[in-house]
């Protein structure tokens, strides 16, 4: 069956780019999304040379070095349980476009689905464990700007993009004739206490080269757990530390546990996690990890709050009404309120 191309740009130029380069496009398998409600990637499968492949384009308002980071982690790893699909062809248009010709990962290798079961999360730190040991410790491109600030600039830098995006959403609703959502009287406190404790834990923390995205979705593994896939290289370059031990915490749980519990109940979710990474991080060398993951967790909880929560078009209001109560009493737990 012949693929149908939406209207989206994007689509008809993943279209032209699989004529020039030999790619026979099958269905479109994947849509993202920006902020901003437009197409930022697609991803259709495929064949290429005979091989069972995936074309992936994009074009991200964000600049995204995602096929320069691809290639640099494939020339580093040397591991025999962690990779990454392999590249037939790819090119780097400019600082926000791109394409990239891949492997398509076997049909044997499945994703993990949040939350994650016991045995999921502890295979899922191994994966974790592997590629924070075989990740390039250095930079593999020139710096950009905003990679040069401190932990505690970066940090401010992200948090004043996302209530850009927060006061948007509550604008509309406001004109809309709807409550807001974020209640200046219950937000703004915990907003400036979260950005006391985040201040005080990264004053002294360094930045770390990291993949930027490693959560459960972004890892692919076989029934035996021998092998493991490691997908979107969109995100890499500096973070400030504990970032990479945050994110998980933040798909999985974050905006992935179950609203519908009791805040006690809820927390543990949240605790757990950090209980499980502590061991990693042990072997890792990161010191003060359990102060560390207070103030990563309490900016994973400000994201969800200003930028996942009012932007999500699929959560009911009821819904989100509910994941903003659960994240009040953890930012309250969090500052020792």
């Amino acid at each position: 069956m012949r693929p149908r191309f939406p209207k989206d740009p994007l689509h008809q130029t993943a279209k032209r780019i699989a004529r020039s380069q030999g790619f026979h496009l099958g269905s479109c398998i994947y849509e993202g999304w920006s902020h901003f409600r437009t197409v930022r990637n697609v991803i259709y499968a495929g064949t290429f040379r005979g091989r069972d492949s995936v074309l992936k384009v994009f074009d991200d308002p964000r600049i995204i070095y995602e096929v320069l980071e691809h290639r640099a982690f494939l020339a580093h790893n040397r591991s025999r349980l962690l990779t990454a699909p392999a590249l037939y062809a790819s090119q780097q248009t400019s600082p926000h476009t791109g394409w990239l010709v891949m492997e398509r990962i076997p049909a044997a290798f499945r994703h993990f689905d949040s939350p994650l079961k016991a045995r999921d999360r502890a295979d899922f730190l191994r994966a974790f464990e592997e590629y924070r040991r075989i990740f390039p410790k250095r930079p593999t491109r020139p710096l950009m700007l905003v990679e040069r600030l401190s932990s505690v600039e970066y940090h401010r830098l992200r948090i004043d993009r996302w209530m850009d995006l927060a006061n948007s959403a509550e604008e509309q609703r406001q004109l809309t004739g709807r409550r807001p959502l974020l209640a200046p009287r219950e937000f703004l406190p915990r907003f400036r206490r979260a950005l006391r404790l985040m201040d005080r834990t990264f004053r002294a923390r360094r930045q770390v080269w990291s993949h930027g995205h490693v959560k459960p979705k972004e890892f692919f593994t076989n029934a035996q757990r021998t092998r493991f896939y490691l997908t979107d290289f969109a995100h890499a370059k500096y973070y400030p530390e504990g970032y990479d031990f945050a994110l998980p915490i933040w798909a999985d749980w974050l905006i992935g546990g179950n609203w519908r519990w009791p805040y006690r109940q809820w927390r543990k979710g949240v605790f757990t996690w950090i209980d499980d990474f502590v061991p990693v991080a042990q072997r890792l060398g990161v010191r003060g990890f359990r102060s560390l993951m207070r103030g990563a967790i309490a900016e994973r909880t400000l994201g969800s709050l200003l930028a996942d929560i009012p932007s999500a078009q699929s959560m009911s209001e009821r819904e989100q009404r509910r994941r903003i109560r659960l994240l009040y009493r953890l930012l309250d737990e969090l500052t020792g309120r």
